[in-house]
This record gives C-alpha cells, sequence and structure tokens, in this order.
C-alpha cells in the first residue's frame, strides 16, 4: 500500500510577504509528519491512527466526505455536518474546501487517536461519542485532563498553530468522529470570517472550562471537587440516583486524584448521604452535600459564562 500522505506544515512565522499569517498559507500537500518529541519512558506505545489506518480495520472503510462512491451517503453525511453548531456559520460554497480529503468514521472504545507529542494532521470533531484527552508523565505515568463530549472537537489550539498536540486522546465509547485536514482548516479561516469567530469561540469556551477545573482543583480540597461533581450529575440527571459516565480509574484522573484518594473520598462523604453501588450513586442528603463543597455557579455551571 502507498505511503499515506497529509497536508502539513514543518515551520512557523509571524508573516509571509502577502501579510497573512504563514500557518494559515495555502495547502500542499507533504508527507504526515511523526511527532518531534519522543513518547516518555514506560509510556504506552500506540502509534497514531494515520489516514491508511482506517482501510485495516474490521468492518470500516475511509469514507471521504467528498469525492467517494456513494453519493446517498455522502449526502447524508454533508447535511450532518452542516447542522454541526460548529459549522453553523459556513456557507454552502464554502463547505467542498472545507470538506475536501475529510473523513467522518465510527472508531470503537479503547482506539487511541494520537499521543501527546504528535504534530496534528487533523482537527477532530466529536460528532458521537466521547473520548478521553489525557498526559503522560515521563515515569510513564497517565492521567486524564479531560473528558470530551459530543458535539465538539479537540485539540484546536495545536491544530491552528501548528505545534504539537500537549495532551494524547482515545476512544472512551464508541465514537463518532469528523476528522478534518489541518491545512484545509487554516486556508479556510483565512477565507471566511465567520468560520474563524466560529473557531474563536470554540476555543474560548475550552479555555473557560479549563479555568473552571483549575478553580476547583485550587480552591477545593480532592473530596470536596468528588462532592461538586456528584452534584452536576445529580442537576443533569434529576433524580437522587446517578450513575458515573465514566470508570473510576478516569473519574479520578479527571478530579487530580489518585484512585485511591477517590475511594477515600467516597467513604468520606458517606457521612454527606452518599452511597455507592458500583458504578450507580445514591444521594440522598442533597442540602448537606450542597454546605459540605459550597457550589459555585462560576466553577460548577456547564453553560459559557459571560
Amino acid at each position: 500500500m502507498p505511503k499515506a500522505r497529509y497536508f502539513s506544515l514543518h515551520t512557523f512565522s509571524y508573516y509571509g510577504a502577502s501579510a497573512t499569517p504563514a500557518f494559515l498559507a495555502a495547502p500542499t500537500e507533504e508527507p504526515c509528519r511523526k511527532s518531534r518529541h519522543p513518547q516518555p519512558k514506560g509510556a504506552t506505545r500506540c502509534r497514531t491512527l494515520r489516514r491508511g489506518d482506517l482501510h485495516k480495520m474490521p468492518g470500516r472503510t475511509m469514507k471521504p466526505l467528498f469525492g467517494g462512491t456513494s453519493t446517498a451517503m455522502r449526502t447524508r453525511d454533508i447535511d450532518l455536518i452542516r447542522h454541526l453548531p460548529l459549522f453553523a456559520d459556513v456557507s454552502p460554497d464554502q463547505m467542498p474546501n472545507l470538506l475536501a480529503s475529510a473523513l467522518l468514521q465510527r472508531f470503537p472504545a479503547g482506539t487511541q487517536l494520537f499521543n501527546q507529542g504528535d504534530m496534528p494532521d487533523f482537527l477532530h470533531v466529536l460528532v458521537e461519542g466521547s473520548a478521553e484527552l489525557f498526559a503522560v508523565s515521563a515515569d510513564g505515568r497517565e492521567t486524564t485532563i479531560e473528558i470530551a463530549t459530543a458535539v465538539d472537537s479537540f485539540i484546536f489550539a495545536a491544530v491552528l498553530l501548528d505545534t504539537p498536540y500537549l495532551m494524547g486522546a482515545k476512544v472512551l465509547e464508541s465514537a463518532r468522529i469528523l476528522m478534518l485536514p489541518a491545512r484545509n482548516l487554516r486556508a479556510e479561516i483565512v477565507r471566511s470570517p465567520k468560520l474563524a469567530l466560529s473557531m474563536l469561540a470554540s476555543m474560548a469556551t475550552q479555555f473557560r472550562t479549563m479555568v473552571k477545573q483549575i478553580k476547583d482543583m485550587k480552591l477545593r480540597t480532592s473530596t470536596q471537587r468528588l462532592a461538586a461533581y456528584l452534584l452536576r450529575l445529580h442537576r443533569k440527571s434529576g433524580g437522587d440516583k446517578v450513575s458515573l459516565p465514566m470508570s473510576k480509574r478516569v473519574l479520578a484522573g479527571r478530579l487530580a486524584m489518585a484512585p485511591e484518594n477517590l475511594s477515600r473520598a467516597f467513604a468520606t462523604l458517606r457521612d454527606y448521604g452518599v452511597a455507592v453501588h458500583g458504578g450507580a450513586i445514591s444521594l440522598t442528603d442533597i442540602p448537606r452535600l450542597e454546605e459540605y463543597c459550597l457550589p459555585d455557579p462560576l466553577i460548577d455551571d456547564d453553560t459559557p459564562q459571560s
């Protein structure tokens, strides 16, 4: 099989002769790049998914949104993408350029999409399912940074600047992901102020989410963070019984806790009406739990704050 080729950049400069940022210049085709940074010793060695890998997945086929063989399928996919919030303001005549060589693919749980230190060849847009963004230390310890859920993109800052990913990503539950060639996207951002504003809004929302997480970690104890998280699940479900949407290992990483500390935190919260039955949690004293962790809308509200 011929070596896969991707849109990519090798250098960064502020402005070219035309006063257009060099990292937003028109697309050219170059070989896909490997990571500039070696993986930490002891880390899981999982090669980043490339376009050729999609052909090899059992029961899966690579499905370009333009230039494919099934007109009905292609039309349905494009219509789906046009209605995603990220592309709501993109004009119909711009979609073919934006989606040229794009892929809409299903991935099973556990698929690693890319490693930290890899260079971005695509912007990943999560259409269905969820994904874990994680980091690995030099001695191989892994922790969860964030859980991405549909519909959202990740990690746009690296794609825009053409710089290495600071986090890796893997699929938590079966996911449908739109993969937009990074170079195409940068070129279309130059041409479309509306697309640029949409991407800027996405980055701003992700930035605010990260600030909320930092405030959560710095202003609360680990047990208070867990209590506040359970209250967020309570507000979403509307009931006194909630289910953890992820494993306890992933939850511990998301709350910046060691797994053993998560178990201790659950034990502490028994006195506040929290009962654990595997992945099912019963909350029998909401007022006391709120008094313990002091919910703050500038931290715990999932809607963007102005």
